[in-house]
């Protein structure tokens, strides 16, 4: 396997495809002995090898990870013995990494295309929402409050609850996680709206903990009432924010 391999990768300026395949159904044939012999280390190295001519020569990414996965596999169970340093374990490492962040960058670069067509659509009401959300607190929320209800009903100014608790109520309700999860444009149209408002609030609340007093009429006993401002703080903290 590994001469032929050589042969192909080196001997001709052509990459020698018929090779390459001779190359790896001999290192195939390597593999199925060592499993059968229980050879751990010859099996992990003839899958390294397998997925080298995959990955680097024919471009098949998809089928080379199993081959890297299985070679590494394999040698986590040869511990106590450490195979790290071996040039077939590094390549197959390396190799399996880049496959990783070339899926990564893949999957960023399609949520990307999605979320451009779901933000050119929904651009109407971020305008609007961002024009709200100027005009001050309770105006805004009454916005949201008329034309995005919440699953659950929020307090009211009426109902004596300080704009702070109603600030922090409405974080939790309009957070994009309480969008029922679905693939059809409806969902997606609501997760993103969603996601924008939860940003305009939590961008009202940063501006509140700087100093920035909210425009509704805040109870004399907003301090006393129901959960105090570490109470409030410890919410925040278990990751009521986008």
């Amino acid at each position: 396997g590994m001469a032929g391999l050589r042969r192909a990768l080196l001997e001709d300026e052509v990459l020698d495809v018929e090779a390459l395949w001779d190359a790896m159904d001999d290192f195939k044939q390597a593999m199925i002995l060592a499993s059968r012999d229980k050879y751990a280390l010859h099996e992990a190295i003839a899958s390294s090898k397998i997925g080298v001519i995959l990955y680097k020569c024919l471009k098949m990414k998809d089928r080379s990870r199993k081959y890297f996965a299985n070679a590494i596999q394999l040698a986590l169970s040869l511990q106590p013995v450490d195979v790290s340093q071996e040039e077939w374990y590094k390549e197959a490492s390396l190799c399996e990494q880049e496959i990783q962040r070339a899926a990564v960058q893949e999957e960023a670069k399609q949520e990307h295309l999605r979320r451009g067509k779901y933000m050119d659509r929904l651009k109407p009401e971020f305008d609007v929402l961002d024009a709200k959300k100027a005009q001050g607190f309770e105006v805004f929320v009454s916005f949201l409050l008329n034309n995005y209800p919440p699953p659950r009903a929020m307090p009211t100014s009426e109902e004596k609850q300080s704009s702070k608790k109603r600030l922090l109520f409405a974080i939790r309700a309009y957070h994009p996680d309480k969008v029922p999860d679905g693939s059809d444009d409806e969902s997606k149209c609501k997760f993103y709206l969603y996601e924008h408002i939860a940003k305009l609030l939590n961008d009202i609340y940063e501006q509140s903990e700087k100093g920035a007093t909210l425009d509704a009429t805040s109870t004399e006993d907003e301090g006393k009432e129901g959960k105090s401002d570490k109470e409030e703080e410890k919410e925040k903290d278990e990751g009521m924010f986008v």
